[in-house]
């Protein structure tokens, strides 16, 4: 066989020579060859890195923004709240019918200086039609008379025992004999006792 020609190149272990390059062009130099003998280095496995970033700024950020978009709002709603109530309480008591005043104590008879006068009158009248009418006007202003009748059992309440009368009948004892004086009341208490005569088993013995 006809040798092989020499191709021109770089042979075994020469090292490459970089080209000559036209101008302004950057002649970046290669590596020179590795030769069969030398080991061969892995290559550097890539390593990934994953950056977790946490979104809590934007998320903060958008709730102050929330927050501060709100605010003036509820301070408005709060503000026409406290402005209604304010004039339904001004209008309403402008509105509203005023109460009547309480009622006055009614007087006392007895402290009325026309009771006595009355009753005193009452006393000397004789007439049945005039007693009659002196009776309805202390009745009006709230004087009653007290029952005060022949054969009615005695009451020291209302009763005053003028004099007393031996009794013949011992069922009677303790009872009015005789009327002398007739008694008055009224919701405070006696204005003035009925002075009667009474009763009594012994004419020696207290009523």
């Amino acid at each position: 066989m006809d040798p092989q020609p020499d191709l021109p190149g770089p042979k075994g272990n020469d090292p490459i020579v970089p080209l000559p390059t036209p101008d302004g062009i950057k002649n970046t130099p290669t590596k020179e060859p590795r030769t069969i003998d030398e080991p061969v280095a892995p290559d550097p496995e890539p390593t990934v890195t994953v950056t977790v970033t946490a979104e809590t700024t934007s998320t903060s950020a958008s709730s102050d923004t929330l927050v501060t978009g709100l605010l003036p709002w509820a301070m408005v709603v709060v503000l026409l709240a406290a402005v209604t109530a304010l004039a339904a309480m001004v209008f309403g008591k402008r509105n509203r019918a005023p109460l009547p005043p309480p009622p006055a104590p009614a007087p006392d008879p007895a402290s009325s200086p026309v009771v006595p006068e009355l009753i005193t009158l009452a006393d000397l009248i004789t007439t049945p039609a005039a007693q009659t009418q002196v009776v309805r006007a202390l009745r009006t202003v709230g004087v009653e008379p007290i029952d005060a009748a022949v054969g009615a059992v005695f009451d020291p309440d209302v009763h005053e025992a003028v004099a007393t009368r031996p009794a013949q009948d011992p069922a009677h004892a303790g009872t009015i004999a005789v009327v002398h004086r007739a008694g008055w009341y009224c919701a405070s208490g006696v204005v003035r006792p009925a002075g009667v005569e009474v009763w009594m088993a012994d004419a020696g013995e207290g009523v």
